[in-house]
């Protein structure tokens, strides 16, 4: 049983450590946003809701494929 509860926050462990790098490179491409595709993106994130993903949008992919 206690080693079940190891196991399971060594997975939160590795959860977090993921997220952490997934935020770090979303706060990359924000920060290199233009002035304009970061009103953009504002606008989108506030018009849309949950139903914008970043990750999704063109302008990431074309990023990410640059990278």
């Amino acid at each position: 049983m206690e080693q079940q509860g190891q196991e399971r926050q060594q997975g939160q462990a590795c959860d977090k450590t993921a997220a952490t790098a997934a935020d770090e490179e979303d706060n990359a491409y924000i920060s290199q946003m233009s002035p304009f595709e970061l009103s953009a993106y504002r606008i989108a994130k506030s018009h849309l809701g949950t139903s914008f993903h970043l990750k999704k949008s063109n302008g990431y992919l074309k990023w990410i494929g640059k990278k």
